[in-house]
């Protein structure tokens, strides 16, 4: 790897690969070789990195990703270690203060729990629908209201 100071003078840092061609000032010719580059090029405020090239533009952007997501397993573990945490944490909602809490208090409380947990399936369907979000970088989602009758709170309007 050759490293440049301040003034130019190139140094060449020992690797694993063998090059002939070279100047190495007394380093073994098969254990230096110069890699990589003088980093980010700027240009009228556009940052390009030479490793980044595939990601000039968006439609190539949205492409390795999704790729990279599927397939790069390290890329596909990281999606998973952040994931995995927040659907395998127990879902809850209770008041802050439970001891003195109305009997109309504890019917919006089920009401909630309902709506949440049991008619949206937030835990089979919608959670994961939001943690598309890691993945894609964007989650789209739209309120759709039905009037439905519930044995446990009659006539409700619901999420669907």
């Amino acid at each position: 790897m050759a490293i440049f100071d301040t003034n130019g003078n190139e140094f060449q840092v020992k690797t694993s690969q063998k090059s002939e061609h070279i100047n190495n000032n007394g380093l073994d010719t098969h254990m230096s070789k110069v890699i990589g580059g003088i980093g980010t090029d700027i240009a009228e405020n556009f940052y390009d990195e030479d490793f980044l090239s595939l990601f000039n533009d968006f439609e190539s952007r949205a492409d390795q990703f999704e790729k990279m997501s599927r397939s790069d397993p390290v890329i596909k573990g990281l999606l998973r270690a952040t994931i995995n945490p927040i659907i395998s944490a127990s879902w809850n909602i209770n008041f802050e203060d439970s001891e003195n809490i109305t009997d109309e208090q504890k019917k919006q409380l089920d009401y909630i729990r309902f709506v949440i947990f049991d008619d949206l399936k937030f835990l089979d369907k919608k959670l994961f629908e939001i943690l598309t979000f890691f993945k894609q970088g964007w989650s789209i989602f739209e309120k759709v209201f039905i009037h439905q009758k519930t044995k446990e709170f009659g006539d409700i309007i619901s999420i669907r």
